[in-house]
């Protein structure tokens, strides 16, 4: 005959060698600090993309500025050797004169518009740290 009790240890109750955690619930607690760190890094991700996004575009409006300031000199240029000629004397010319006025009046509203557009440029990238 057996005179001890049936636990794990010699002299335990029965059911005592398993700690029971009442009213501790440790999944809800994990999946709560789950969803925090991939909160975290799905935050994390991105801003760290939408900065690489905006570096890109900085450079790319940097280099289009660069562009931009060379063919506008180029134009310049050729408005001006345009000004200086004098389409008066070529009477047999007049329709090629007259739509040379024309593309000359045309040149100007696009070199102006462009130069607008230059500006706002340089007013949003003043905003973006420089090299």
């Amino acid at each position: 005959m057996n005179l001890r009790p049936p636990g794990y240890e010699p002299g335990e109750l029965p059911d005592c060698s398993t700690p029971r955690r009442w009213g501790h619930d440790s999944s809800v607690l994990s999946l709560v600090t789950l969803a925090l760190v991939v909160g975290f890094v799905a935050i994390a991700g991105s801003l760290a993309f939408a900065a690489t996004r905006s570096y890109k575009l900085w450079r790319t409006s940097r280099s289009f500025l660069r562009a931009f300031d060379q063919a506008n000199d180029a134009v310049t240029a050729s408005l001006e050797r345009l000004s200086a000629f004098e389409p008066g004397g070529l009477d047999r010319f007049a329709t090629a004169a007259a739509r040379l006025e024309a593309s000359r009046a045309r040149l100007t509203v696009l070199t102006g518009a462009l130069a607008r557009v230059r500006g706002q440029w340089t007013g949003l990238l003043a905003l973006y740290p420089r090299k």
